[in-house]
Parts: C-alpha cells; sequence; structure tokens
C-alpha cells in the first residue's frame, strides 16, 4: 500500500485527501479504503486512476489522482526492466521547484544586492574606481557587515539565481497539464 492525494469535490480552493492505495502498474493506482462522511471524492474507492507526481503544499513531492485509468493500456508489471514507483521523468521545473518561487528569490537577491550597493557607497567604499560621495548616515556595525558580504556575495549570486530561474521557467514550459 501506498499513499495518493485524491480532489475534493467542493466549493472553494481545491484539497487534496490523502488516501491509501495499491500500486497497480506504471502510474496507474486502485484507490482503497472508504470515503468519509460529509465528502465527496472526485474518485471513488475501487477505482483506477492515473497518478502524476505534484510539490505538495508543505514541501516534498507526492502522487495525484489527475484521471481515471484507461483500459486500453497494456499491462507492463511483469516486464523485467519495471521500475516499482514514478516512473514518469521528473522536468527540471519540478526538481527544483516552481518558477514563480525562484522569480520571487531572484528579485529578493537583487533588491537586497541594491540596498547592500547602496551602504557600501554611502561608507565611502570602493574598489579603487571613481571618487565615492560620502554621507554622514550611521549604520549599525551588523548592517555594515552584512551590506559588505552581500555587495560582494551577491556579484555572482544574482546572476547565477537568474541562471536558474530562467531554467526552472523554461523546463517547466514542457510540462503537460
Amino acid at each position: 500500500m501506498c499513499e495518493i492525494f485524491v480532489r475534493l469535490l467542493r466549493d472553494g480552493h481545491p484539497l487534496y485527501r490523502p488516501v491509501a492505495a495499491k500500486h497497480v502498474r506504471d502510474d496507474i493506482y486502485e484507490i482503497s479504503g472508504s470515503i468519509p462522511d460529509g465528502e465527496t471524492w472526485e474518485f471513488q474507492p475501487g477505482q483506477q486512476v492515473e497518478c502524476e507526481e505534484d510539490v505538495l503544499f508543505a514541501g516534498g513531492y507526492g502522487m495525484f489522482a489527475r484521471r481515471a485509468a484507461s483500459t486500453d493500456r497494456p499491462d507492463t508489471s511483469n516486464e523485467i526492466l519495471e521500475v516499482r514507483g514514478t516512473t514518469r521523468k521528473t522536468t527540471l521545473g519540478e526538481a527544483a521547484g516552481k518558477p514563480k518561487t525562484w522569480w520571487i528569490i531572484t528579485a529578493a537577491g537583487f533588491v537586497l544586492w541594491l540596498g547592500a550597493a547602496a551602504v557600501f557607497s554611502s561608507l565611502c567604499l570602493s574598489f579603487g574606481g571613481g571618487s565615492p560621495s560620502c554621507s554622514d548616515t550611521p549604520y549599525p556595525d551588523v548592517v555594515v557587515v552584512l551590506a559588505l558580504f552581500w555587495f560582494v556575495a551577491g556579484m555572482p549570486a544574482v546572476p547565477l539565481s537568474l541562471l536558474i530561474t530562467v531554467a526552472v521557467t523554461f523546463a517547466g514550459k514542457g510540462k503537460k497539464e
């Protein structure tokens, strides 16, 4: 037995209930157990469903029932090269998370780097070029240390984050819905 997630039919935001299921073959599972009182599931116990791996709200991955299993698929459960569990290839977008999350991380890193650069320049520091304009703003030591660290570390980190974000975004474009 394993656990899959079945959508509850109700108004509002989609909710999924973890339910016991038996792995039949490939991405096909048979739902076990019974439906609790007051709930309506998209699929019924005893029904075979086709599942896809997706990201859980709390993090990690789970198998989600997406559609009733097709009866015209050949049974490949006795093949010598069978791989138990998920046989579908995971895209970079699924492995690394949602593209929206990466865009937020990249934007936050860039904004923090701009703030660090502002503190760096107002402290009359430079890497040997130009004539910096100084301010008399007294920054706490912890702000100065963090700004200096992120100014230097952020130079490679922000572009790298942008590259990962673009890769995750485009890798997710090929995912079938």
